[in-house]
């Protein structure tokens, strides 16, 4: 998988986003490490694009948590297991995903 510059350009399409875990393979669809991945959760898709830079990937987590307490004041995100839960909850979908990395900008 090529290398992607935002987390936005990862997950657009919908075949790199899933829930449950952080990353599986295209093959199979087994959890694997985000290294061998080719369809993330967020916080996956994050440690993916800014994995290598911890400031980076802590700055791009904040700005998805806030965003997503600004679309969904409903939703209480205060941590990155927050933002997993978002991720992974069942009314939430792959178009949601997509506005909160808009908001984003990450």
């Amino acid at each position: 998988m090529r290398q992607y510059k935002t987390i936005l350009g990862l997950l657009r399409n919908p075949e790199h986003w899933t829930r449950g875990v952080s990353a599986r393979t295209k093959r199979h669809g087994k959890e694997c490490e985000v290294s061998e991945g080719s369809a993330f959760c967020l916080l996956g898709a994050s440690k993916r694009v800014y994995g290598q830079d911890e400031l980076k990937e802590n700055k791009a987590d904040n700005r998805i948590k806030d965003a997503i307490n600004r679309l969904y004041p409903q939703i209480v995100v205060e941590d990155a297991g927050d933002i997993a839960n978002f991720n992974d909850n069942r009314y939430i979908s792959h178009a949601d995903v997509l506005r909160v990395l808009k908001l984003a900008g990450v």
